[in-house]
């Protein structure tokens, strides 16, 4: 059973956010704790060495991000130098934790992880592999095993899902 938090979280009186809007707050509140552990040397180096800088990319592709607000099954995706997160809730969780309020470090982990992706043509790179989405949609056992790298090396924690 994946880990869940009470919502700790609300909107304002008269007004209900979007999806897209939770998700751009909950980008602003993650982002610079994704930058800071990649300052860490264990975090970073699992990133490779190349032309490709883990902290640039993640804020390149930050800066750039496109929020869906239904659609595709992953949580978070980089097609064509974007940052795709979709923000809709499907059977098996609320995606970029629009909803799932307290759970900052899976979306840290999230933004690594597709960072990873991203610079996968580092040499040394350490979270290349084809898993599609954090999610395990396509590969879970490798998803996972490139999610529990991020956890234990950039945020010095245990990976909180269950091996699949």
């Amino acid at each position: 059973m994946e880990p869940s938090a009470p919502k700790t979280g609300s909107d304002p009186p008269g007004r209900t956010a979007s999806p897209a809007d939770r998700a751009r707050d909950q980008m602003k509140k993650v982002l610079p704790a994704a930058l800071k552990a990649l300052e860490d040397p264990g975090c970073r180096q699992l990133f490779g060495e190349g032309s490709k800088d883990p902290a640039d990319v993640l804020s390149k592709l930050a800066a750039n991000v496109k929020y869906v607000e239904a659609g595709t099954k992953y949580v978070a995706e980089v097609r064509m130098g974007r940052l795709l997160i979709n923000t809709s809730v499907d059977a098996s969780a609320t995606l970029w934790n629009t909803e799932w309020w307290g759970q900052d470090n899976y979306d840290i982990v999230t933004l690594l992880h597709e960072v990873g992706h991203a610079t996968s043509s580092n040499p040394g790179n350490q979270i290349s592999g084809a898993d599609t989405s954090i999610l395990g949609r396509s590969d879970p056992q490798k998803s996972w095993d490139n999610d529990t790298l991020i956890y234990e090396n950039c945020l010095h924690t245990n990976n909180p899902f269950k091996r699949p």
